[in-house]
Formats: structure tokens, C-alpha cells, sequence
């Protein structure tokens, strides 16, 4: 039998300390600054905000220019959309807290090995489709999509909580070139292989119409919001860990049975917990009939 109603001196349970939860859209600073090359910086300034990083997400609009005459069916690779960039780094505080080097490598490597079936289908919006090969991500050349940042960083992964009485920016450079993220297919009667189309593709590029960084922001009822005043009157340490990820390179492997190769050396702050290694034979942004960036091991 349930006793809780002779529990009278209990305390008072909140049910509703959330008022309200809405997704802000950020502007980078320089919303013409979107080419290939460029650097996109999105701040939030507003300390007061209680944003949720973990559920934020970039969200990009774009289209395809290709010389006339190029009648190769383009779409966007699978995990093009990360492919755009050849770093992305967050900050907190003007502190950088991680940074991830050639982010289609590096979430492609970690996905393929933790990502369900319910993952998969949540980041389609982010143009992930093994099955598919994003067969209806464009239309007319045209495209949009999101990036979630728990897909890239592992902060955003790890710590569910919101942030507090903090800045907070996201750093976005642009790669030279688009090749890695597009996907080439060749129509019937075409050749991917002749020099003429592949002087063609090679002019291909996407450009950047609206890049926007998403993020929920929390309004608490006065009783929670006295809470979190408390916490940061008291400079309390609050504990953000989180799993790093760091991408290693091997540009050109030899043609030999054996060969070893010293990655880094680690110290006792930050170790190694898991290592995956992926071997790619086709370079990654070369011109080739139905790249799509997949690993071959």
C-alpha cells in the first residue's frame, strides 16, 4: 500500500521548472565570409542565456554551381556535409575546450563504429546515408542541412547539462576544395574517366548561401533560477568531462608487408582509451566515378 499521503511535513516538488525551451539562431559575424578558405566565427555573448550546447546544431544552406555542358549527376558524399570543413573548434570563455581536424574523417571513423540504426536516421539531416547515398538530399542543385555538435565534438556528446554565466564560440574553416564532399555519378553515355569531364568537375563547387548556429536556450521558473544565482555567487568548480577524439594522418603508407609508425606520445593528463585504425585507397577529394568517401577497412 502506498504511504505517501501520510507524509505530511514532505517537501514541496516542482513539476514544472522549465517555463520554457526555444532554439536561437546565431549569426556568424561575416555572413558573406562563407567561401572556400574562409573562417566562420558564431558567438554568444549573453551570459544571462542558459543554452544547451549538447542539442545545438549547425544548420547550412547551400547550392551547386557546375559548368555548362556537365552532365554528371552530383550529390552531396556521405557526411558531405562535414567534409565542407577542414577544422572545427569550440571555445568557452575565450578557452578553447576541443578542436577536431578534418571533421568528416574523424565523426565517418567514429560513427561507422557507435553509431545504431536510430542514430543513423536522425542524422540524415546531416546528409549520413549509407543506404541511400543521399539520393533525395538536393533538389536542383540546392541543399540544406544540420550538423548536430554531439556529432563532431565529444563535449557536446558527453555533458548533457546546460551552461552558465558563459561566452561560448564556434570556429568553422572552410576547406580549399568541395571534393571531398560531393559524390559524382556518370550518365549513361558519359565517362567519369575522360579528361575532358574531369577538367569540368573540377570546377564544380558549393557555395555557402546561410550557415546559422542553433542552440536551445532554457528559461527557468524564479525558484531554479535562484539556484543557478547561488551557484555562480559561490565560484563552485563545476566537473565538464567529456571523451575526446584526435585524428592521426598517414599520408603516404609504403608499399611494404611491415611498417611502423610512432602517432604521439601521450602524457599522464590525457590517454588513449580506444584506438580504430581505417584504410582509405582512393584519395580522399579526387574525381572517380561514384566517390562517396567510404573506408575500404
Amino acid at each position: 500500500m502506498d504511504k505517501s499521503f501520510l507524509d505530511v511535513g514532505g517537501a514541496y516538488v516542482n513539476e514544472s521548472p522549465i517555463r520554457e525551451m526555444f532554439l536561437h539562431s546565431f549569426l556568424p559575424f561575416s555572413s558573406s565570409a562563407l567561401n572556400n578558405g574562409d573562417e566562420i566565427r558564431i558567438s554568444i555573448q549573453n551570459r544571462d542565456a542558459h543554452t544547451l550546447p549538447s542539442d545545438s546544431f549547425i544548420y547550412i544552406e547551400g547550392k551547386i554551381t557546375r559548368p555548362e555542358g556537365l552532365k554528371t549527376q552530383i550529390t552531396i558524399a556521405h557526411n558531405g556535409l562535414t567534409n565542407l570543413f577542414t577544422e572545427m573548434k569550440y571555445e568557452r570563455n575565450s578557452t578553447e575546450v576541443q578542436r577536431v581536424k578534418k571533421p568528416g574523417i574523424t565523426s565517418a571513423m567514429k560513427g561507422y563504429c557507435s553509431y545504431s540504426p536510430a542514430d543513423a536516421n536522425i542524422l540524415q539531416n546531416a546528409a549520413w546515408d549509407i543506404t541511400n547515398k543521399n539520393a533525395n538530399f538536393m533538389k536542383d542543385d540546392t541543399f540544406s542541412g544540420c550538423i548536430p555538435l554531439l556529432h563532431v565534438f565529444g563535449f557536446c556528446e558527453d555533458y548533457k547539462r546546460i551552461l552558465i554565466n558563459c561566452s561560448q564560440q564556434l570556429i568553422l574553416n572552410r576547406s580549399m576544395s568541395d571534393a571531398s564532399a560531393l559524390q559524382y555519378t556518370s550518365v549513361v553515355g558519359g565517362d567519369m574517366a575522360t579528361e575532358t569531364v574531369k577538367t569540368m568537375v573540377a570546377k564544380v563547387k558549393v557555395e555557402l548561401t546561410r550557415v546559422l548556429w542553433k542552440v536551445p536556450v532554457i528559461k527557468v521558473d524564479d525558484r531554479e533560477r535562484l539556484k543557478l544565482m547561488k551557484i555562480i555567487d559561490s565560484k563552485k568548480m563545476i566537473n565538464c568531462a567529456f571523451r575526446n577524439w584526435e585524428l592521426c594522418v598517414y599520408p603516404n603508407l609504403p608499399q611494404t608487408s611491415k611498417h611502423s609508425w610512432m602517432v604521439k606520445t601521450c602524457s599522464q593528463v590525457e590517454k588513449p582509451r580506444c584506438l580504430i585504425i581505417a584504410f582509405l585507397t582512393n584519395t580522399p577529394g579526387s574525381v572517380s566515378d561514384g566517390y562517396s568517401g567510404d573506408y575500404d577497412a
